[in-house]
């Protein structure tokens, strides 16, 4: 019994696949949802170029949008997963770092007023399992 719970819960510690964060997030129309990619320095409303947003990107925004409360070492942990998500091409999540995703996430739709679709499609990177009902 013992070996069985023990395979259990290392079965459930395990990362999901690497995945592909820079695939762009698509609106519902199938257009990319676009992002300022080059501020202006001299006016910080004023955006000079725009690129896709990418799921990365996306995650990493959410991530850094302030939150009430953190205590530096959630600082840290948040900054160290939005650097590790921006641009990364084979990165994998574990639990852990799954649920603050997501949790930020579904802050961010307040927060950054994204859209649940956008949401959804970084649910179907990260956490598949979690769109089943």
């Amino acid at each position: 019994m013992k070996f069985i719970a023990a395979a259990t819960l290392a079965l459930l510690a395990v990362p999901a696949a690497a995945a592909d964060f820079t695939q762009p997030v698509m609106s519902e129309s199938g257009i990319p949802y676009i992002e300022c990619s080059k501020a202006d320095v001299a006016d910080a409303g004023k955006c000079l170029s725009y690129g896709d947003l990418t799921l990365g990107h996306m995650i990493a925004n959410a991530l850094n949008a302030p939150a009430a409360g953190l205590k530096p070492e959630e600082i840290v942990g948040r900054g160290l997963l939005a650097l590790k998500v921006r641009d990364a091409k084979d990165a994998e999540l574990d639990d852990k770092e799954r649920d603050l995703v997501k949790a930020a996430l579904f802050a961010a739709v307040e927060k950054l007023s994204y859209k649940p679709v956008a949401v959804v499609q970084v649910l179907k990177v990260i956490d598949p399992a979690a769109l089943k009902r």
